[in-house]
């Protein structure tokens, strides 16, 4: 019978597809791995480039601040009264703490790129492994595409094949039914019943189907009927 046949082949060619996007979605998904450790590389790389920024930065400032001190050092031996003096020793302990800030900043900062450095270069190392990774998907994906490709031909021209076969009525129905994704266009009749639902098939339906009619149908679930009694 043509219908059994052509179900036959629906259904080998879905599994074949099925295989085919489940290597094409691992690929996928091993690039889009890829990319997100890529992500996390550049976002270690510009934070470490924003603390040496900082750190410059810093010892800018450090280095104006020791221009201070030695400024206000150089005006010590000018000092003549208490009230000087006791001015004098404020700001020198104001540039000091100044100083002191200043030098916590940049150590803050050196630490912030020795931390960024580690997390880039390990990021780097993951963006190599996955990488790989996706070059191992996108092979076997190549490998299946070139094992499955002569098999969906063969497949494709049995299914033209067996639609030539069939009356206009019924290959309509059937396109109707693969088309809303249902494969399965066929079940067999057991002890008077549907082999798919259970519904009952009268009994003038199941003479027919036995006499090679291929039009009819479970009129529960719409499939097409085979005897296999």
């Amino acid at each position: 019978m043509t219908l059994p046949r052509l179900a036959s082949v629906l259904s080998k060619k879905s599994r074949l597809l099925e295989r085919q996007e489940e290597a094409a979605a691992r690929s996928r998904a091993a690039h889009d791995r890829v990319r997100e450790a890529e992500a996390v590389r550049d976002a270690a790389a510009k934070a470490g480039q924003a603390a040496l920024l900082s750190v410059r930065d810093a010892e800018r400032r450090l280095v104006a601040s020791e221009e201070k001190v030695s400024h206000l050092q150089a005006q010590e031996s000018q000092i003549t009264t208490s009230r000087a003096a006791t001015a004098y020793q404020e700001e020198m302990d104001l540039l000091q703490a100044e100083r002191a800030r200043i030098e916590a900043e940049a150590f803050a900062g050196l630490d912030a790129e020795s931390a960024a450095r580690a997390a880039r270069d390990h990021a780097e190392e993951a963006v190599g492994e996955l990488v790989r990774a996706a070059h191992a998907a996108d092979l076997d994906r190549g490998v299946i595409d070139e094992e499955i490709r002569p098999i969906l031909e063969e497949l494709e021209a049995a299914r033209l094949a067996a639609e030539s076969d069939l009356s206009p009525v019924v290959l309509s129905a059937v396109k109707a039914m693969t088309r809303s994704g249902r494969l399965d266009i066929v079940a067999g009749i057991v002890g008077g019943a549907c082999e798919a639902c259970g519904s009952g098939v009268p009994p003038g339906k199941i003479q027919r189907v036995r006499a090679g009619q291929e039009n009819q149908r479970c009129e529960s679930c719409g499939r097409f009927l085979e005897s296999k009694e």
